[in-house]
């Protein structure tokens, strides 16, 4: 069946008898080689970012334990965001690699607040510590329905004007990000910050 309908469009490129007009609005090319040293070349930058994130974190607040979550939960979500594009099957182009790569920036954001916050600082030491997680997840879960406001109208209006779908799957790579973090992983990862800031507390 594969092979008939590749032949009937075969024929109808070559005959130029579309069944419907074809608008051209641009045009691109890109190498397969370029595809397959991009794949690397975004891994390698991935590594680097993670490890500089965790040396900031780690000079931040001179403990390393609190590094070590950031760099877990900011590997998981860049898992289960693959995930998620695998299931919906959505092609890993350029739009959907800067959706994946904001998503991530966003959630080790987040967690920097959410560590920030938790861990408390002179002004806030009589705060106590759920209401010190309560605020944080507020903070994050402003950001992210932030994003989603802001990337929505891009997910609903891409198809009616022409060039803004090339952002298509950038909205909704961020958005799906946007929705992990707040569900999954900044509860998650808040989880993780409370215990070893209870632990940091009692010591």
């Amino acid at each position: 069946t594969a092979r008939a309908d590749l032949e009937e469009l075969t024929i109808l490129l070559e005959s130029g008898s579309l069944p419907t007009p074809v608008k051209s609005i641009s045009k691109e090319t890109i190498s397969p080689s370029l595809g397959e040293s991009f794949k690397g070349l975004v891994l390698f930058m991935g590594l680097i970012a993670f490890i500089i994130v965790a040396l900031v974190v780690t000079i931040r607040y001179r403990m390393f334990k609190l590094a070590i979550p950031i760099f877990i939960i900011g590997a998981s979500e860049v898992l289960i965001n693959l995930s998620f594009i695998t299931l919906i099957q959505w092609p890993l182009d350029l739009a959907a690699f800067a959706g994946l790569i904001a998503a991530i920036g966003t959630g080790v954001d987040s967690e920097i607040v959410i560590t920030d916050e938790i861990i408390g600082r002179k002004d806030k030491a009589a705060m106590s510590l759920i209401k010190r997680i309560k605020t944080a997840l507020f903070i994050v879960m402003v950001a992210a329905f932030t994003i989603i406001g802001v990337m929505g109208p891009i997910v609903l209006f891409s198809r009616s004007f022409p060039g803004i779908d090339k952002l298509y799957g950038f909205a909704v790579v961020a958005i799906a990000g946007a929705l992990i973090g707040v569900f999954i992983t900044r509860p998650a990862f808040t989880k993780i910050i409370e215990k070893i800031v209870e632990k940091i507390e009692k010591e």
